[in-house]
């Protein structure tokens, strides 16, 4: 299914926002986790459109209690997590896809409300550290002007989608500490992404 919607829903996507992508020479081979900012509900699809390969995407388990979007994001390879509450069913099944040489992909930030004043969690770093995969920092620029809930309106803006060097990381105990500092480099990554514009 993700590949047919990606046939289906890529081009148009590409057209109306103009997706501008730089640095597709920077992703490894094998499995990697992705992590972006999230200023948009939109912001999965700009990733998927600009990865060559299938990204499965970690969402809130609210989503699956949706009967429309349910069907999708299983056929998609989407995986559920209990956010807030340590789901280590949900670590598992990534680290499991990510084994297998997926790309897991994740947004710290976690929501697209509050503002700017979001803090990055650990899950992204958590996840690389337990399976020993790189982390590949992306930055999304002005998706927050293509749809923002709060808003409540669609904007046409050039959206760029910003690869980094990917973050080598060694397979270790996700303690607080490891996952901390790797999160930090990884926030540390997107923003330097988005300075050098």
């Amino acid at each position: 299914m993700y590949r047919a919607l990606k046939c289906v829903l890529g081009p148009l996507i590409r057209v109306l926002w103009r997706v501008d992508v730089q640095g597709l020479e920077r992703l490894p081979r094998g499995g990697y986790v992705v992590a972006a900012n999230h200023d948009s509900i939109l912001d999965p699809f700009f990733v998927a459109v600009a990865l060559p390969r299938q990204v499965r995407f970690v969402g809130k388990q609210e989503f699956w209690r949706n009967p429309v979007l349910a069907p999708i994001l299983r056929g998609v390879g989407a995986i559920p997590i209990a956010r807030g509450q340590g789901d280590v069913a949900a670590l598992d099944a990534a680290a499991a896809a990510l084994e297998q040489g997926d790309i897991v992909g994740l947004f710290p930030e976690g929501t697209v409300l509050h503002g700017d004043a979001r803090v990055w969690k650990r899950g992204a770093a958590r996840l690389a550290l337990v399976a020993g995969v790189p982390i590949v920092p992306v930055c999304l620029v002005d998706t927050a002007r293509a749809f923002r809930p709060v808003q409540r309106r669609v904007g046409f803006p050039v959206v760029r989608v910003l690869i980094g060097e990917p973050i080598a990381v060694e397979q270790a105990q996700p303690t607080p500490e490891a996952a901390t500092e790797l999160t930090d480099a990884l926030e540390s990554a997107v923003r330097h992404l988005r300075d050098a514009l």
